[in-house]
Formats: structure tokens, C-alpha cells, sequence
């Protein structure tokens, strides 16, 4: 494994910094560190669409029997890391984004398998870096209110610090 592979976790003994990449419905908290390792993926990305882009026998049908995929959001037009979920009935695919922490439905015209030959390749050994936390103390009650309230305060600043507790994972606003 090359030395840039590491399994992002938190530290233990003290405040970690940490960027909010999203905030689920049960108020699930997804975080990368700092200094994020996610831009070492985006060219992980773009060197395995590069391989893959130069080789006729990608192009074929997707067999859905891989795990990992690369596929480009139809929102922003950016590539990700995904694992399928499910497929739908209408041709498209719920996609959990494994170094963001969100799913999302996406057609099956937009996905890149990482094919069984790609196994030993980086970009399929690289870890996810989608970090799971919660916040403790906060009622089932006041789930929604806080979720709402936390997706406009990280909107436009993303960065706040962790510390880790027994369990779950704890986080504090900066």
C-alpha cells in the first residue's frame, strides 16, 4: 500500500479539526480532517477515469456485481467515490458517497464500475473518508429543529472541531 493510504479517525485525547461535508435527517454529523484527504481522492478519481476513458471494454453495460463506483453527480457535474445501495425501477441507482457520508440517486449512464482488475489499484484500497459522528445530549424531539439549524450555520463555514467521547462520537460548534 502506498504511504498515503491511512484510515481517517479521530483523535481521542483532544480536539480534532475537522470539515462538515454533511448533515443527515437523524442529525448524523459526516466530517473529513483537515488537512482533507479528499483532494488525494479526486486524483485518484481522475487518474482511473483517465485509464479507464482509454480503454474500449469499460464502455460496456454495467453488470452491478462490483461494489464501487465512480459516478458524476447530475447536479454539480462532479466525479465521487459511491457503493450501490439499490437499484430502482426507473433505471437509476441510490449511491452512498463514501467520502461525504450522503446517498443519492443517480443514473446509471453517470456510474464508472471499478472493475474486479481495479481491486488492487489505489482508488479502490483507498479508505472512505466519510467520518460518522453525533452529537450527544439532543432529544429525538429535537432532532429536526437542530438538523435545520445546523445545515444553514455549516452552509457557508464548514469547519468545527470533534472530540471524541465513549460512545458516540461528539462534536462542538466553533
Amino acid at each position: 500500500m502506498d504511504d498515503k493510504i491511512t484510515v481517517p479517525e479521530l483523535v481521542t485525547t483532544k480536539l480534532t479539526a475537522v470539515e462538515i461535508s454533511h448533515i443527515a435527517d437523524n442529525g448524523d454529523i459526516f466530517c473529513h480532517l483537515q488537512p482533507c484527504a479528499v483532494d488525494y481522492v479526486k486524483t485518484l478519481i481522475t487518474e482511473f477515469i483517465r485509464k479507464v476513458s482509454n480503454n474500449p471494454s469499460e464502455k460496456a453495460p454495467i453488470s452491478f456485481q462490483e461494489s464501487l463506483f465512480v459516478i458524476q453527480d447530475s447536479d454539480t457535474n462532479k466525479l465521487y467515490r459511491a457503493e450501490l445501495i439499490n437499484k430502482t425501477d426507473d433505471g437509476r441507482c441510490n449511491m452512498y458517497f463514501i467520502d461525504y457520508g450522503y446517498s443519492k440517486l443517480i443514473p446509471s449512464s453517470k456510474m464508472y464500475p471499478i472493475k474486479l482488475q481495479y481491486m488492487e489499484d489505489e482508488i479502490y484500497k483507498y479508505p472512505p473518508q466519510a467520518i460518522r459522528t453525533k452529537l450527544i445530549g439532543v432529544s429525538n424531539l429535537a432532532i429536526e429543529s437542530l438538523v435545520i439549524r445546523l445545515r444553514s450555520h455549516f452552509s457557508m463555514r464548514r469547519k468545527a472541531y470533534v472530540s471524541t467521547l465513549s460512545i458516540p462520537t461528539t462534536m462542538i460548534l466553533m
